[in-house]
């Protein structure tokens, strides 16, 4: 997408080839797909495993160069939005001169004859509808809570990484759309998604391209330095996300070779690199079979492991509100704060079950929400319930082998590992 922007911005059609060629299907062993798609992404896998097996230093240095450059593709897009927010009309009008398409102040006519009743006031529903997007984007913040025993002062610098990421997340996104509604009105932003969405003929664009903000963003300047920068910018907020994922898999690996319910050896931790080098290799080998299925799947998306991770998220939710009447001992130990004569933890869980569970129920039954995913939804909820079923079969199965060599492994839970 960044490559086809860049072509369509400048007009340099060897962008929108190299677009084109990258998404391309090609036979080879028999198999008809997209097969750079499968090379450049495992490049990407197998080089984040790696910089994973070399220790945490590497890979820290890498995020904090990633996030910069990630972060300044942001902060370029609002520098643009506030001093030059007012040229994307005529910005668009000479983008689609020269290539076809519905000018700037033909789109709010055209989605109303199309159906589109307008943007309207604000709506309770439409916000609520929103809340599991707001969630993909940065319901993941607790996933440092994974690493808390890596972390120096984990209680207060993990608290403030994790609320302080979503505030500041948050503030961003919101003064994005602030300056960009300003810049080109409501109505037009909501007819421009309409009409790509449900008449894409009509607007216009050539190649396919979806006329989201970063594209918009990168019609107010030709210069490929910066489109380069702004393109791999946004791209590189989804990469950042992949190292991390697997180094929070790793660590629940770690975990559960502790707790006896995999093999030791899924635990165990280099004394070159003083990293859990086999469980890393593991993570990136079931990552590259993910690549291939969700390329070579019409069917597949990730709607599946979202759906997976709401679950277990609730489970956490459900046992954070029995954890202070089943494990009381335990709870006051860790220090048994309560809000209104109730355990703090509890009530969390209750909020955790209501919110994660109604977002839960939008993804899989309404269509307005889960449209995105479209011919994926019943394989996505076949893939969750499996995913619950098989970490249920494997736990009783382990609970059974080690009962069979005298090991109860309920005793593991009946108080928290230290700090």
């Amino acid at each position: 997408m960044a490559l086809s922007t860049i072509g369509a911005a400048t007009g340099h059609a060897v962008w929108t080839h190299a677009s084109d060629h990258l998404l391309k299907q090609y036979a080879f062993l028999g198999l008809h797909t997209q097969w750079l798609v499968i090379l450049f992404g495992s490049i990407i896998n197998v080089g984040f495993g790696a910089l994973l097996i070399f220790g945490g230093q590497s890979y820290w240095r890498w995020q904090k160069v990633a996030f910069l450059f990630a972060g300044g593709s942001i902060l370029l897009a609002i520098l643009y939005m506030l001093f030059r927010g007012s040229s994307i009309p005529a910005a668009w009008d000479h983008f689609v001169s020269s290539s076809g398409g519905l000018r700037f102040g033909q789109i709010i006519p055209a989605a109303k004859a199309n159906g589109y009743a307008g943007a309207g006031g604000f709506s309770l529903r439409d916000t609520l509808l929103m809340l599991p997007w707001v969630f993909f984007v940065v319901g993941y913040a607790q996933g440092s809570a994974q690493i808390g025993g890596e972390v120096k002062r984990a209680a207060r610098n993990q608290y403030l990484a994790m609320v302080g990421g979503v505030l500041v997340n948050g503030a961003v996104l919101a003064l994005l759309v602030i300056l960009f509604t300003h810049a080109v009105g409501t109505n037009w932003v909501g007819s421009l998604g309409f009409l790509s969405n449900n008449a894409p003929d009509k607007l216009g664009l050539p190649g396919g391209i979806l006329p989201g903000f970063n594209f918009i963003i990168s019609l107010l300047t030709s210069n490929v330095f910066i489109l380069l920068f702004i393109g791999i910018g946004f791209v590189m907020w989804a990469l950042n996300g992949t190292p991390l994922s697997e180094l929070q898999a790793t660590r629940y690996m770690l975990a559960w070779s502790l707790d006896r319910t995999v093999p030791p050896a899924v635990g165990e931790v280099s004394d070159r690199y003083h990293t859990p080098v086999k469980a890393i290799v593991f993570a990136t080998i079931t990552g590259e079979v993910a690549l291939v299925m969700l390329t070579v799947n019409a069917s597949a998306s990730l709607l599946g492991a979202l759906l997976a991770q709401i679950l277990a998220f609730i489970v956490v939710s459900v046992a954070g509100i029995v954890f202070p009447y089943r494990l009381k001992d335990v709870w006051e130990s860790a220090g048994g704060r309560r809000i209104a004569g109730v355990p703090a933890v509890a009530l969390a869980g209750i909020g955790g079950v209501l919110v994660l569970g109604s977002m839960m129920l939008m993804f899989i039954l309404n269509s307005t929400v889960n449209a995105t995913f479209a011919v994926t939804r019943r394989l996505s909820l076949a893939f969750m319930i499996g995913v619950v079923a098989v970490g249920v079969v494997w736990y009783v199965a382990a609970y059974l082998v080690n009962r069979s060599k005298g090991v109860d492994l309920g005793l593991v839970y009946r108080e928290i590992p230290p700090e």
